[in-house]
């Protein structure tokens, strides 16, 4: 019932963020940054090419991919399990990641209960105006 909720707006219909959805081969979902952009408001992708030049110039050649940028995009947060999932890397390996998308500013760490949660400071921006 909740999920059928989140799914619909008041009259039944989908959701604009449910009519953004795609699904990857591993049945993970996923909405595209470009149309995420637009359903919020602020229409033009290249919102977002700061931050995505920013880790193209300032992470490791061995830490940066497209995926790894899309992932973090997703929500205003994430975990290492996320790019566990995403198949990008191992939980150590996504440990790191997240350590160096921390260090160039890009993720801010939160420690809730045992497990540490990062915030996508630029997107949560966004999404905060």
């Amino acid at each position: 019932m909740a999920k059928e909720i989140l799914k619909t707006t008041g009259g039944g219909h989908a959701s604009p963020f449910e009519k953004i959805k795609r699904t990857n081969d591993a049945g993970m979902e996923f909405r595209s940054s470009r149309e995420f952009s637009e359903m919020l408001g602020y229409g033009d992708y290249r919102n977002f090419e700061g931050v995505i030049e920013k880790a193209k110039e300032k992470l490791p050649a061995r830490v940066y991919s497209k995926e790894l940028i899309e992932t973090i995009f997703r929500q205003p947060y994430t975990k290492g399990q996320f790019l566990v999932d995403a198949g990008i890397a191992r939980r150590q390996t996504a440990a790191e990641y997240l350590k160096e998308l921390e260090r160039i500013g890009i993720l801010k760490p939160h420690k809730i209960g045992k497990e540490t949660l990062f915030l996508n400071v630029d997107l949560y921006g966004l999404l905060s105006k």
